[in-house]
Formats: structure tokens, sequence, C-alpha cells
């Protein structure tokens, strides 16, 4: 299942930006990567350049899924926008780490760790 918000991040007193908040749980496989996709090239459409995935619920990823954060994390980076993960589990973040995933796609434990990521950009 993905659930998805856009949030509204305040960087100082007269500046804001925002963001899509992805919460993926269950699985992200060759099933689901159509959903997921459709979600962000809809809000990407809208003007928004900075996703955050909350992957705390998420069992199992295949190599679709993995493709789908990949292709996503250039088309975003193309327009000067960032994809970052938050929460992983351990299994998940195994997968992950035996193709040096996080070389690429930087991974945080939480919310805000992820946050300050894109204030600093």
């Amino acid at each position: 299942m993905i659930l998805y918000n856009t949030k509204k991040i305040k960087t100082n007193e007269n500046n804001f930006y925002q963001l899509l908040y992805i919460h993926i749980s269950n699985t992200l496989d060759m099933n689901s990567t159509t959903e997921f996709n459709l979600i962000v090239n809809t809000i990407v459409k809208g003007g928004i350049k900075t996703i955050i995935l909350d992957l705390e619920r998420l069992d199992y990823i295949d190599s679709s899924g993995i493709s789908v954060f990949v292709n996503t994390t250039k088309t975003l980076r193309q327009i000067q926008g960032d994809l970052v993960m938050i929460n992983v589990p351990e299994k998940i973040f195994d997968i992950l780490d035996l193709v040096k995933f996080q070389d690429f796609i930087h991974i945080y434990p939480d919310f805000e760790s992820a946050i300050k990521h894109f204030e600093e950009k």
C-alpha cells in the first residue's frame, strides 16, 4: 500500500518549500511500481521536487522496486530535486546494501534527519 501527502516545510522566517512524503507498506514489486510512478509523476509535474520515502512498514522489495527508486531519483536530480529514504527496516536495508544503494540515495533514520538534508542543499 502506498500512502502519500504533501508537506510544507518552513526553512526560515520567510522561506518554505513543499515536499512529497510517501509511506510504503507491505510490498513494492512489479505489481505496485505502476501506482508509485503515477503518484510521483503527477506530483512532480505539479512542481514538487523533494521526496521523502518512509519505508518503516515495507516487508518486501524486488528489483523493479529498486529500479523505480533509482529512476525517480535520477529524474528529480535532473530538475535540482532529490529523494531520500527514512525508517528503512533492517531486512530491506540489507538488500539495498548488497547493491551499494546508499552510495546513490541517502538513507536517514527519521524524518527530522531527512529534513536537515534538504535544508543543507
